[in-house]
């Protein structure tokens, strides 16, 4: 049979099978390009929705350091019944008045004292009523207090730290999603360059079945292509259940469902050509870049600022503190609950001032303060400690960068060379001059040239996300 029309046949329906491939999602697959990606796990992110309530949850506690200074006001309302009224002995003549005889009923009488009766020594008296009704109205007012007012503007800089915080998670879950859906794409990549060779080998595997019917090749040189194409095929499985892996590890990183769907839309090419862009910056602009864009710098300076704020706020405890208060209560009393006798009813109010003003503590606020002090020295350290850090991360990582853009030019060269040596081994076999032993060992060369391209594809992809992150882009 004609080879070139074997080749027709066998290179037409596998073109229409690729083409049925590639249209196969379907309406209720998600799209997702590296963007949309990212912008879906900042909404549906359980850990992203996490970080930013605890955002709302400092607003609440600012509003709780608000409400110090705000007047406080509560009401009060007891009723009480005396069952048995307290009652007390007092010496009988310690007012003047005459004896005084309980009775049976609970009440008192007044006896005339003459001459010739003893003079009782104690009289027992009952005070109180049976009925006792009360209302009560109470405020204060924070007048001065130096180490509220600290406090205030301490409580407010901790939203500003939530706010980074959750910036900084959400930075850092991006990344994830970077490094998760490049990695699902160099699958594919992967899973591409797999998928051509089996179908080059197909063709040749066809052509050689034929060449054996005609007589013109043994057996044995069907079977090795056979063996071959076989354990590309399992290769090839193995890799698309990987694929599928790293599809699952996305769901869950950007909060989709497990079940849902998922099409990768972005193009690897067009990420390695933004990376080759940036191949030329300069290092002291990638310094400056990350020093403005990452978060850690910000957090370290509010650290400092709360430092300062504890000192302060110590300092501000040597100062009095004044407190406004007023009351006021109305009062039932009778053995009868008649509440309509308004002499009955008795009022009282007060209003006052209270200062307290600190004299020695035994010098606690001075240590204090001197621990405090340390404590900002080693934060204006760890800043300096951050920014070298940077430097040295940027460094390595440029470097780092650099090298694999160098190893995956030089592995583009090298595939194209293995692809050469593969075709002209597959030409000459093709003319009978020579075997599907070479064609295998040219295409065991061709196969690990890939699996090395690759890996320079995966290294400059990891170099480019490691330097964006040391940036903090």
């Amino acid at each position: 049979m004609n080879r070139f029309l074997i080749f027709i046949l066998l290179f037409l329906p596998l073109q229409f099978i690729a083409v049925q491939a590639q249209n196969t999602v379907s309406s209720d697959t998600v799209k997702l390009s590296l963007a949309e990606a990212h912008a879906f796990a900042v909404k549906n992110n359980l850990n992203n929705q996490i970080s930013w309530m605890r955002v709302d949850a400092a607003r609440g506690q600012v509003r709780e350091v608000k409400s110090i200074g705000l007047p406080q006001v509560k009401a009060s309302a007891n009723y009480n019944f005396n069952a048995i009224l307290p009652s007390s002995l007092v010496p009988a003549d310690a007012f003047g008045f005459p004896p005084i005889l309980p009775l049976a009923n609970g009440d008192t009488l007044f006896i005339a004292q003459t001459p010739s009766e003893e003079k009782p020594e104690f009289m027992k008296l009952k005070f109180g009523t049976k009925n006792n009704i009360g209302f009560g109205l109470e405020a204060t007012q924070l007048f001065f207090d130096g180490a509220y007012t600290l406090g205030l503007e301490a409580a407010n800089l901790f939203i500003d730290q939530a706010k980074l915080s959750a910036e900084q998670n959400e930075y850092e879950l991006k990344a994830t999603i970077t490094d998760a859906y490049f990695g699902a794409l160099l699958l594919q990549e992967n899973i591409d360059l797999l998928n051509k060779n089996v179908q080059v080998l197909s063709r040749v595997l066809n052509e050689t079945s034929e060449f054996v019917k005609a007589g013109f090749a043994e057996q044995i040189e069907v079977d090795r292509l056979t063996l071959s194409k076989a354990n590309l095929q399992t290769q090839v499985l193995q890799l698309e259940r990987s694929y599928q892996i790293a599809l699952d590890a996305l769901r869950f990183t950007i909060g989709m469902d497990a079940t849902q769907p998922l099409y990768l839309t972005e193009k690897l090419s067009n990420y390695l050509a933004n990376a080759e862009q940036q191949i030329a910056v300069d290092f002291n602009a990638l310094y400056a870049e990350s020093l403005s864009k990452r978060k850690e710098m910000p957090l370290l300076q509010i650290q400092n600022t709360f430092r300062d704020l504890d000192i302060k706020q110590i300092k501000a405890k040597y100062l009095p503190s004044v407190v406004g208060f007023a009351s006021g209560n109305l009062s039932y009393q009778g053995d009868n609950l008649n509440l309509f006798k308004s002499e009955r009813w008795l009022p009282s109010s007060v209003l006052g001032l209270q200062a307290s003003v600190p004299i020695f503590d035994g010098f606690q606020k001075k240590a204090q303060i001197q621990q405090r002090v340390i404590l900002q020295k080693q934060a204006f350290k760890q800043e300096e400690l951050f920014k070298r850090g940077v430097w040295l991360q940027i460094k390595q990582a440029q470097t780092k960068y650099l090298s694999a853009y160098e190893s995956l030019n030089s592995q583009r060269d090298n595939i194209k060379l293995a692809e050469k040596i593969y075709n002209v081994t597959l030409e000459k076999y093709k003319a009978g001059i020579g075997s599907s032993l070479e064609i295998i060992n040219a295409e065991a060369k061709l196969y690990e040239t890939q699996g090395l391209y690759i890996k320079a594809l995966y290294d400059l992809v990891a170099a480019k996300a490691a330097l964006d992150k040391a940036v903090g882009r």
